[in-house]
């Protein structure tokens, strides 16, 4: 009998036996963002991610909660990577009002 470490599970695929709230802790620990209870003003700008990263398809998602938060008029949100040759068109547009 071999004992298996959290990171065993996930390489072997594992976690559908895992308990739910073991899940749900590995999840945690894999997400970029958490932003709970939250009040903005308007035209709030958020970018989550890599810019100007060659081979995004490669790379982990980026992974993100957004609960319980109220967001002013006109706000934006990016959640992922933007290549290198995408990286000026989308800040000369996701930035500007």
């Amino acid at each position: 009998m071999v004992q298996l470490e959290d990171s065993d599970v996930k390489a072997l695929r594992l976690n559908a036996e895992m308990s739910a709230s073991a899940h749900e802790q590995q999840e945690a620990k894999d997400e970029n963002l958490t932003w709970r209870h939250n009040k903005t003003g308007d035209d709030l700008r958020l970018f989550a991610g890599n810019m100007g990263l060659e081979g995004s398809e490669n790379v982990a998602p980026v992974k993100a909660t957004v609960e319980e938060s109220e967001f002013g008029k006109g706000s934006r949100f990016m959640f992922g990577h933007v290549s290198g040759q995408s990286a000026q068109g989308f800040n000369e547009n996701f930035w500007k009002s």
